[in-house]
C-alpha cells in the first residue's frame, strides 16, 4: 500500500499565497510527484480544492475533489465565465473563515493533465466555484479579496451565522461568565459549532445542486438552525473584551 505524502499548508495572507505562480513547462516526475502530494494532502484534510502555493510550491497546479472523483489540473486558465451566484466558501489556509462570495455560475476551464496533454472541460456550480478559488491562488488573489472592507468586516463579526430571533426565548443564554476558568473552552464549543453549521450549509448547497430530492432535507434544515442557536447561545455567555 502507498504512504501518502502530506504535506504542511501554509496558513494566513502570507507572501507565498501572493504570487503569481509560474507555469509548468515539463512535464514528468516532479510534476506527478507535486500533484500526488496534492491529492494526499487534500485527501488528509477532506477539503474540495488545493492550489500548489498552499503547500509552498508556487507553480501553476491544482486538486479538487468532485462527485466523480479527484481531479487534477495543471496551467489552469478559465476562459469563459457566465452567470453569477453567492455562495459560502472556506479556505485549508484560513481554517477559521467562512465568507460568502459570488462566483460564476458555469465555467469553461482549459489546462493540461499530468502527462501535458490539453484538457478543456465546462464546470457548474459547486465544482465551478472551487475551480475559480483555486486558480485565484495561483494569481496571488485569496478568497476575501472579492469582497468590499465594510462587508468583509461585517461577515468576519458574525461567522455568516443567522441571527437568533428575539422572539424564540426557547434558548435564552445563560448569565455572562466572570473570571470562569472554563471560558476558554465554552469559547471553542461555540467555535465548534460555528464550524459545524457552515459545513452543514455547504453539505446542503451541494444536495441541492445535485436536483435530487433528499428524504432528510427538513431535519437537514433544523440541524442547521439548531447549531446556529448553541452558537449564538455560548456566544452570549462571553463577556465584551475591554
Amino acid at each position: 500500500m502507498r504512504l501518502m505524502s502530506v504535506r504542511p499548508i501554509v496558513q494566513g495572507d502570507v507572501p507565498v499565497l501572493r504570487e503569481i505562480c509560474e507555469s509548468v513547462r515539463e512535464f514528468g516526475t516532479d510534476v506527478n510527484l507535486l500533484l500526488t502530494d496534492l491529492l494526499d494532502t487534500l485527501e488528509a484534510h477532506r477539503g474540495l480544492g488545493l492550489a500548489a502555493p498552499q503547500i509552498g510550491v508556487p507553480v501553476r497546479a491544482i486538486v479538487m475533489n468532485t462527485s466523480s472523483g479527484p481531479l487534477a489540473f495543471v496551467n489552469p486558465e478559465v476562459v469563459e465565465r457566465t452567470g453569477e451566484v453567492s455562495g459560502y466558501e472556506s479556505c485549508l489556509s484560513f481554517p477559521d473563515m467562512v465568507l460568502e462570495v459570488k462566483r460564476p455560475e458555469r465555467i469553461r476551464l482549459i489546462a493540461q493533465d499530468a502527462a501535458g496533454a490539453p484538457v478543456d472541460v465546462m464546470m457548474n456550480g459547486l465544482e465551478a466555484r472551487i475551480l475559480c478559488h483555486e486558480v485565484d491562488h495561483l494569481n496571488g488573489v485569496l478568497f476575501m479579496d472579492h469582497l468590499p472592507d465594510e462587508v468583509l468586516f461585517e461577515q468576519l463579526m458574525t461567522l455568516n451565522l443567522a441571527h437568533v430571533s428575539e422572539s424564540d426565548d426557547s434558548h435564552t443564554a445563560p448569565e455572562t461568565l466572570k473570571g470562569d476558568s472554563g471560558e476558554s473552552d465554552l469559547r471553542l464549543a461555540a467555535d465548534l459549532f460555528a464550524d459545524a453549521a457552515w459545513k452543514a450549509v455547504l453539505a446542503q448547497q451541494i444536495l441541492d445542486e445535485t436536483g435530487r430530492d433528499f428524504e432528510h432535507s427538513q431535519a437537514l434544515n433544523q440541524a442547521i438552525q439548531a447549531l446556529e442557536r448553541a452558537g449564538s447561545s455560548l456566544e452570549g455567555t462571553f463577556e465584551p473584551s475591554e
